[in-house]
């Protein structure tokens, strides 16, 4: 927050409502450009009220409404939409690991175990998984995408999802998306 009333020069959020909305709008994408590669500049605030506590927490303490239905999708190849193009090289890749998952940053043992070990070289991963630009966006899919996913479908008994298995294509300008399967399950 202080980051953005300073880009907008006030120091108070209520200053900062009575400039015109055009303005928030700029500096907003000001301050999201800035953001690390796949990092996310804003995310949940607790307020005590309409947000008690972070979302994975609330749903580890049961603190959610189980009967409500809910559906969710994601793409097999999720994480390469937030993997740096400079994890090309092994410092690169290190680096990109621990702008997405912080907490690695003080476990350098860990660290090392993850990059070289579960997500090290390996002819027998599929083809868009083993350059070191593959290997960290499975890594995010799985590690951030995947584990929610199924975290929501434990937390939620009536809950439905589907899996989008799309090949990283590019073609002038746009993305082309194939779906190759979709799958839905009911728990």
């Amino acid at each position: 927050m202080n980051d953005f009333l300073s880009r907008l020069n006030v120091s108070t959020i209520d200053q900062a409502r009575t400039l015109p909305s055009s303005l928030l709008q700029q500096v907003n994408a000001e301050q999201v450009a800035a953001s690390g590669y796949g990092g996310f500049t804003y995310g949940p605030v607790v307020d005590g009220d309409f947000t008690p506590a972070l979302p994975a927490q609330l749903l580890q303490r049961g603190q959610f409404d189980a009967q409500v239905s809910i559906l969710t999708g994601q793409c097999a190849n999720e994480g390469l939409l937030f993997t740096s193009p400079n994890t090309q090289s092994p410092s690169g890749a290190r680096d990109q690991v621990q702008s997405i998952f912080p907490s690695l940053r003080g476990l350098p043992q860990q660290l090392e175990y993850l990059i070289q070990t579960l997500y090290g070289e390996n002819p027998s991963k599929p083809p868009t998984a083993r350059d070191s630009i593959g290997r960290v966006a499975l890594m995010i899919s799985e590690g951030g995408v995947g584990v929610n996913t199924v975290a929501l479908h434990n937390a939620f008994p009536n809950s439905y999802g589907y899996l989008f298995a799309v090949p990283p294509r590019v073609a002038r300008r746009r993305l082309c998306i194939h779906v190759l399967q979709w799958s839905c399950s009911k728990r």
